[in-house]
């Protein structure tokens, strides 16, 4: 009955976020042994592999251990490591936010030291998030940089798009790093790919990802400091899921014997 009721509580919690937010969850990814999306019916998110040295790991974030995909490669363009989603149904090219928490690794670095988090041009062009060689985030396109970012630490990063006034926003751990006019992040290649962490040159980095989560339009500032307080979705253990349906389940019974007997009461 005690993890009935957190299970329940999770649920309602997630719900309270997200059902608040000015944008709504597209697909969800959360790396647990699977590349497969947690929505039903959305399409997998793709490896970039070439060397076969990527894949599924236990890392420790936020104070919790859970499973992770690390993806591991060299700067070189045919050897670099990452991700790819197809977004041709998700979202609108030009509006829309993604949130990432993962974290880089010391090792098989660009020489320059610019690591490449975002790309929406199928590596073909030099224009997306990175993290500069003094540790801070920029946007190419876009002046200024942000505060530090810890090279080795775990970081949650929100990328948001707005069609409706060309503004690129970039939030590091909840808080707002970089803002500013331009297109460099609309997703103009006809495949419709959103690329993580590869880039069209060799500025790279091996890494660790736990999250990538996409929504349908712009994340305010107020949206993104509140799901940075728990960036992670909780994972229960399978006979969590169990009892989190049968909370659910229970709640519906509830409340149709609550209408029920209101109706009967009513007549």
């Amino acid at each position: 009955m005690k993890r009935l009721r957190i299970s329940v509580a999770l649920l309602l919690f997630s719900l309270t976020v997200f059902s608040s937010a000015s944008a709504n969850v597209v697909v969800t990814y959360q790396f647990q042994d699977s590349l497969a999306a947690d929505q039903v019916g959305v399409t997998a998110i793709s490896a970039i592999d070439p060397l076969g040295s990527s894949g599924f790991a236990t890392a420790t974030l936020y104070g919790t251990t859970r499973r992770v995909y690390q993806f591991s490669g060299n700067s070189s363009f045919n050897e670099q490591a990452g991700l790819s989603l197809d977004t041709a149904g998700l979202i609108a090219p030009d509006n829309y936010s993604i949130e990432i928490v993962f974290s880089f690794f010391a090792t098989n670095q660009s020489p320059n030291g610019y690591r490449r988090i975002l790309d929406t041009h199928n590596r073909t062009a030099d224009q997306g998030i990175y993290v500069n060689d003094g540790d801070r985030l920029i946007v190419s396109a876009v002046g200024g940089a942000s505060a530090s970012f810890n090279p080795s630490g775990v970081h949650h990063v929100v990328v948001t798009n707005s069609a409706a006034t060309n503004l690129i926003s970039v939030y590091l751990d909840g808080v707002l790093a970089v803002s500013g006019a331009a297109n460099s992040v609309d997703i103009t290649n006809a495949a419709g790919r959103l690329n993580l962490f590869v880039d069209d040159g060799f500025e790279y980095s091996s890494g660790q990802v736990a999250l990538v989560r996409l929504h349908d339009s712009v994340l305010s500032a107020t949206d993104v400091a509140a799901i940075a307080l728990s960036p992670l979705p909780a994972i229960p253990e399978p006979e969590a899921y169990v009892m989190m349906i049968v909370g659910v389940n229970l709640v519906g019974l509830i409340v149709r014997r609550t209408r029920r007997r209101t109706v009967y009461s009513n007549p």
